[in-house]
């Protein structure tokens, strides 16, 4: 009486080529996952560089903190970086990329009246 209890050649590598497609599609779903997250984490982040410019921006104007936003024609703007020096931020790189972000950002104020009206992220960095 023969024993045959182990697998075929055949067998192992039908298994193995079931378990690499299963990988190849676990990976490719995942790093679609990651890039989505990616873009919604920066998305955020600009959200948060707003808010925050809106409360830097009244902290001067009512001489809460010291600022040298320079006004022409109601218009002010300054790098991102500025509010990372005023020390709203810590860390200023981009989820995607680890890039900072501090330098190609640029907020715009817009105020009338000597009442701030509007402000302005321009994303300069992708």
């Amino acid at each position: 009486m023969i024993n045959n209890k182990g697998f075929t050649l055949i067998e192992v590598l039908a298994s193995l080529v079931i378990i690499t497609f299963i990988v190849i599609i676990v990976v490719s779903f995942s790093g679609d996952t990651l890039s989505i997250n990616k873009d919604r984490a920066y998305r955020i982040m600009k959200n948060n560089i707003y808010k925050v410019s809106q409360d830097y921006v009244k902290e001067c104007e009512a001489e809460i903190t010291t600022c040298d936003l320079e006004w022409n024609d109601n218009k002010a703007e300054f790098n991102v970086y500025k509010l990372k020096e005023a020390g709203y931020f810590k860390n200023l790189r981009s989820p995607i990329d680890g890039k900072d972000v501090g330098n190609c950002m640029i907020v715009k104020i817009y105020k009338t009246d000597n009442k701030m009206i509007d402000v302005e992220i321009v994303d300069n960095c992708y």
